[in-house]
């Protein structure tokens, strides 16, 4: 159990680095995944950081609720602009 956990920690590793040498955009859901996690991002954490609840945090990423805030939030905790955060999370990898 301790190796698969020591496995998973270097690929994210590894894929960390490779975000920041590389600054690629995020292309594909997994892609906003990935940062998620090396950035240690939760919708949970965007949601409370401007006093809302989870779900808009999603509506705004589908594009079916709108949010200047929630969109603000995602970007600053990402980096990336807003559209380049949503068209990667509806693209399936």
């Amino acid at each position: 159990m301790v190796d698969i956990i020591n496995i998973i920690q270097h690929i994210v590793r590894v894929r960390r680095n490779d975000m920041q040498k590389s600054k690629k955009m995020l292309k594909t859901r997994k892609d906003v995944k990935i940062a998620m996690v090396t950035k240690d991002i939760t919708f949970d954490k965007v949601a409370k950081s401007i006093e809302r609840q989870t779900n808009l945090i999603y509506k705004v990423l589908y594009g079916t609720g709108s949010s200047e805030k929630a969109e603000r939030a995602l970007e600053s905790a990402f980096g990336r602009p807003i559209y380049e955060i949503r068209n990667a999370w509806n693209t399936e990898a």
